[in-house]
């Protein structure tokens, strides 16, 4: 369900509509306030209850991919897809003064450290280039990236559902 309007609706312009819930054509302008309070209380329980509902869903359809070893799967004419359960934390900062020791010593150029570091204002970490230095022949620069740049786990893992046309 999307976000709810708090926009006012006049009652020259409201219209019959019919509740989802119940199926009845309501005419909202005649509906006493207080009626209305209990409609829009009513609404919000019903989209907590939707919201649970499609969290015990995402929760058990992840689980089944994860248990497949799979991201993505078809199934029913639905593709599903599901976001990876870890997600890199970079200290980029952090990491990026380390790699200046590695620049120094002539391991590593400033463009390899700039491609996996960006210097900006607001210092962010860029992942084809961090991927790059993870997979250096250099111990020293693997373990250096391995310091400041580490898997941990996703915590706002998303389900995707998208209807298959056949």
């Amino acid at each position: 369900m999307g976000e709810h309007s708090t926009e006012v609706v006049s009652p020259a312009q409201a219209v019959e509509v019919v509740n989802p819930l119940t199926g009845e054509l309501v005419d909202v302008a005649a509906l006493p306030t207080d009626a209305l309070a209990v409609e829009r209380n009513e609404i919000r329980a019903a989209r907590d209850a939707i919201s649970a509902w499609a969290r015990a869903i995402d929760g058990e359809l992840t689980a089944r991919l994860d248990r497949e070893a799979r991201r993505s799967a078809t199934v029913a004419g639905y593709k599903l897809s599901v976001t990876a359960p870890e997600v890199w934390s970079t200290d980029a900062l952090g990491l990026r003064n380390a790699l200046a020791a590695l620049v120094a010593d002539g391991v590593l150029s400033q463009a390899a450290v700039d491609a996996a570091v960006e210097p900006v204002t607001k210092v962010e970490a860029r992942r084809r280039g961090l991927t790059a230095l993870h997979n250096h022949a250099d111990e020293r620069v693997k373990s250096t990236v391995a310091e400041y740049d580490r898997r941990v786990e996703n915590p706002t893992r998303r389900v995707t559902v998208t209807e298959v046309v056949s």
